[in-house]
């Protein structure tokens, strides 16, 4: 939330004025009430201002343009916006040489004081997100960021914490807690970090009612963020300073890889106890796995799989847990069996690994396991060259990026399974599902920007498949290496 100070020395404009930042523009909060330019500049002394909003004529040594200019000279990264008459209008424009972003002309609209403002922040998290990120990835190395940072990225007000993740583990989740970047702030009372990855996240929260709902807010925030997919977070509802946001996260990232069940949905206080499972397969599950095995008795295989999908979920095990279960099962698998040919037992690991990211659910998984331990392709994956089969999947891609794609919705329309799907664009085109999305996306994104370099980045966003713009703009940045607004600058004519 971006603080601003108002300034008019008349008291009804300034309550109107405040009133329609209160109102209608959520990410505004009035810092400040000031009816002078001395109290103004007193003001911006003691507290962090991201934006001054001030009149022309007001009485004393300052008027409203020499407020703009001292403000300025002294804070150069304040944004100012200057409220004028008619009267005084080619006056006031001339302050924008100044450094002044806009002005409002009285009498003023809420409509004309939403644009204007939205316009600003803009600007502000163009500038923002850098500071953020910076000041973010400092508290999370433990290093100290200034005061003054620390303020002007955060504010002042303690915080609750969670640390929660769209989907399943994957690769990283013992790796150090980092953060890839801001994520769009949906709600005033939130600052919302990515972690590791795009489906990781960081959430802080300023509560100012403590009335411990914060599970139900931040469940509400999840289902928003998450679409349908299931999520897994801990949380500490208690009011914390940033310098325990780190213990929080070494603790709750343990709990979270020990909780999560794919394809269930869970929320969490920090501290929760988690039940742990036994560690190996039933004597019995191997007995039965190693006869089939031996007997080649594919289809009692399938049956098996499917039996154990339904326990497992049934008992609602931790992925960490159906993984260890799933390792057991290829090791005896490649062991015993002579038909698994020309792949390394790494490899196959490999495959198992992708399979444990994506899965929906544990039946999706050792489904999709049995296809790699076995050969599970369906009848047109072998009438069809893999070649081909490469080809159109990418042209479906290309021809449909704009749509909320994921590998799930791009398996179900091409028929293939995940696994294969994988294996077949690695091997063919030397690239993934994800990978191929977002070039196709920032190819279009680019040719937008280009053609239309005012067009506003919510619209190119959404034209090429991101509903959440932050995202986009990170993307598009580690891309190009330039912001999408630093890109369309280069065609403004």
């Amino acid at each position: 939330m971006y603080r601003i100070l108002l300034v008019d020395d008349e008291r009804p404009a300034l309550n109107f004025l405040n009133a329609i930042v209160t109102k209608h523009l959520p990410d505004f909060e009035v810092a400040g009430l000031a009816e002078d330019a001395q109290s103004a500049m007193a003001f911006l002394k003691k507290r962090n201002v991201d934006v001054l909003v001030t009149d022309v004529s007001m009485p004393g040594d300052m008027n409203g343009i020499d407020l703009a200019k001292a403000a300025r000279e002294k804070y150069p990264e304040l944004h100012i916006v200057i409220v004028s008459g008619y009267a005084e209008f080619e006056y006031a424009r001339s302050a924008m040489q100044a450094g002044v972003e806009d002005y409002l002309l009285k009498p003023i609209s809420i409509s004309r004081v939403r644009d204007v403002l939205m316009s600003v922040k803009s600007m502000l998290d163009d500038e923002h997100v850098p500071l953020l990120q910076r000041v973010f990835t400092d508290l999370l190395y433990r290093k100290e960021p200034t005061p003054e940072d620390l303020e002007r990225a955060f504010g002042t007000s303690p915080y609750q914490f969670a640390f929660a993740r769209i989907g399943n583990l994957n690769g990283n989740r013992h790796a150090r807690i980092t953060s890839i970047g801001p994520d769009a702030i949906t709600q005033p009372d939130w600052q919302v970090f990515y972690g590791r990855d795009e489906n990781e996240f960081i959430l802080l929260h300023t509560d100012p009612r403590h009335d411990g709902n914060f599970s139900a807010q931040l469940s509400a925030w999840m289902n928003r963020r998450a679409r349908g997919r299931a999520w897994t977070a801990v949380y500490d509802g208690s009011a914390n300073t940033l310098k325990q946001l780190v213990p929080f996260l070494q603790k709750a990232n343990k709990q979270l890889n020990e909780m999560l069940v794919i394809g269930n949905t869970q929320c969490q206080s920090i501290g929760h106890p988690v039940p742990k499972a036994a560690e190996a397969l039933p004597a019995n599950v191997r007995r039965q796995l190693s006869a089939c095995v031996m007997s080649c008795s594919w289809r009692v295989i399938q049956d098996l799989f499917l039996s154990l999908a339904v326990d497992w979920e049934k008992a609602k095990l931790p992925q960490e847990q159906v993984e260890q279960y799933c390792y057991q099962i290829i090791n005896q698998a490649v062991d015993e069996s002579g038909l698994i040919e020309q792949r390394s037992r790494q490899e196959i690991y490999e495959e198992a690994n992708n399979l444990f990211a994506i899965a929906g659910t544990v039946g999706e998984l050792l489904s999709g396991l049995y296809g790699v331990l076995f050969g599970d392709l369906s009848e047109h994956d072998k009438q069809i060259s893999g070649d081909e089969l490469c080809a159109y999947t990418l042209d479906y891609i290309k021809n449909n990026f704009n749509k909320p794609l994921n590998v799930q919705s791009i398996c179900a329309k091409t028929g293939f399974s995940q696994t294969y799907l994988s294996r077949l664009l690695r091997k063919y085109a030397n690239t993934s599902v994800n990978t191929y999305l977002t070039q196709c996306r920032m190819e279009a994104a680019k040719q937008l920007l280009k053609d239309n370099p005012s067009m506003l980045l919510r619209d190119v966003s959404t034209l090429i498949g991101y509903e959440d713009q932050s995202y986009f703009n990170k993307i598009f940045r580690n891309e190009t290496g330039m912001t999408p607004r630093q890109y369309a600058a280069q065609y403004v004519k």
